[in-house]
């Protein structure tokens, strides 16, 4: 008769132990760095989103030929509480009335976000040929320090532009 060793294979109990200590230490010291990545990707995207807002503004009233205004929804400074939206402005008053035709609405920026107009106040007029009634400004500021806050500007002509700011 033959017996053969049976031979187990396995982690010991110190083995997993130490694999588990290994893994939280990385977690750890990844978390941080890819909750900023997050934050970071949070701001740039509702960045790029109202960039892109102002630009379609600007694109309908040029195709439209008429005004269309891009503004507040709260009617207000603060853009990002309640959102903004996208309408044709029939009377060329700036101010959203019953009956205008609202081409799309945006809704509320993301958690840990602001979005105030500090030049432009509630709203931006595009003429028919995409210019803008005034300059505006507004600025993105997010809650998290680490994180570049941006400014978007708008011209006259209607050119809209991005950069890096610091909020107060």
């Amino acid at each position: 008769m033959n017996q053969h060793k049976v031979k187990q294979s396995g982690f010991t109990i110190m083995e997993l132990m130490l694999t588990v200590f290994i893994v939280g230490i990385v977690a750890a010291i990844a978390l941080p760095s890819f909750n900023y990545a997050i934050a970071n990707n949070r701001m740039s995207s509702t960045a790029n989103n109202v960039v892109g807002a102002f630009n379609l503004a600007r694109v309908e009233a040029a195709q439209r030929g008429q005004n269309v205004n891009i503004g507040s929804i709260s009617a207000g400074t603060n853009w990002g509480a309640q959102g903004y939206r996208i309408y044709l402005d029939a009377n060329g008053d700036g101010d959203w009335d019953a009956g205008e035709q609202e081409l799309r609405i945006f809704e509320t920026v993301a958690n840990g976000l602001t979005l105030t107009a500090t030049a432009g106040g509630a709203g931006i007029n595009f003429n028919a040929v995409g210019f803008a009634s005034a300059v505006a400004t507004l600025q993105l500021c997010s809650n998290e320090s680490a994180v570049s806050d941006r400014q978007i500007d708008i011209s006259l002509s209607g050119r809209v532009a991005i950069s890096q700011i610091t909020c107060p």
